[in-house]
């Protein structure tokens, strides 16, 4: 996504923006598949050639998804292309001009394979000009709740299915780690909203390791006292989510001396700590004013 968001904000939004799996190329086409082929390159090549992702890519942008997955020869025809600018497709003896932007991304990290020999160094600093790190899910917590909200949203939609979601639910969910990301988010809640036995999603409905993981502090997942099933069936998702939030954050801002430990234990930065307290009317040591 945020490559996609990089290639409309930039100048070549208008060109082409072409995404290719390093994971899902098989090693023998690799070459063939980003540089192309001219026909009769070898054996079932098409007839008239084809045009290899790098070039279908020219003037716009080239995204290489799960680029540590790269054979290591491939990487060596990549680092030629990065440096020169050219391809020279299969078969072909005149190369051709490129003119692309690479965005790479990957989940691993690179420069342990290097240590590990299993990326090449020269090809890793020619792609790392400007390197992004996107936090996992669990150390920006503070987006699960709109996260949740925006696929709660889209499922009960597209299923066609009327939900709710109880409060007690919403805090087992907003205490899991989370280990796949916002893909393991939005999976979840789709299965809870195809699975759930009744109209309101309660605690019984998470799947099992969630509440193993998410439930060392068990009573902080309980709902709250005068709302029964029934009555939170009423409240709006948004409010349910802002109810939480407040809630977690008063005990904490009452348990912790300062900000900066309140940030430690939720996972959060200082600053976004502050900026609920603000929201919420929050002051440390009291829960309030």
């Amino acid at each position: 996504m945020i490559a996609k968001v990089l290639h409309r904000l930039s100048r070549r939004a208008d060109r082409p923006f072409i995404e290719v799996n390093c994971g899902a190329i098989p090693e023998g086409l690799a070459e063939s598949e980003l540089f192309g082929y001219q026909s009769g390159a070898f054996t079932d090549s098409l007839r008239g050639g084809k045009k290899g992702q790098i070039e279908l890519a020219d003037k716009g942008t080239l995204f290489l998804d799960e680029v540590s997955e790269l054979s290591h020869s491939s990487q060596v025809k990549l680092l030629k292309f990065l440096d020169d600018k050219v391809v020279l497709p299969l078969g072909a003896t005149k190369p051709i001009v490129v003119d692309v932007r690479v965005i790479a991304a990957s989940n691993r990290d690179l420069h342990r394979m290097v240590e590990e020999a299993r990326f090449r160094e020269d090809f890793l600093y020619r792609l790392e000009v400007v390197p992004l790190t996107v936090p996992p899910l669990r150390e920006r917590r503070e987006e699960i709740s709109r996260l949740l909200q925006a696929f709660f949203n889209q499922y009960t939609q597209e299923f066609g299915e009327q939900r709710t979601i109880s409060s007690g639910a919403l805090r087992l969910l907003e205490a899991y780690h989370f280990p796949g990301n916002v893909r393991e988010l939005r999976n979840l809640v789709a299965r809870l909203i195809i699975c759930a036995r009744k109209p309101v999603i309660d605690i019984g409905d998470v799947p099992e390791h969630v509440q193993k993981q998410a439930g060392a502090h068990p009573h902080r997942f309980e709902p709250h006292a005068g709302k029964p099933a029934d009555r939170v069936a009423q409240i709006p998702l948004k409010k349910q989510l802002q109810d939480t939030e407040r809630n977690i954050l008063e005990q904490y801002v009452r348990e912790f001396r300062s900000i900066r430990e309140v940030a430690r234990y939720l996972g959060l930065n200082p600053s976004s700590v502050l900026r609920k307290m603000r929201k919420y009317n929050l002051v440390m040591g009291s829960g309030g004013v």
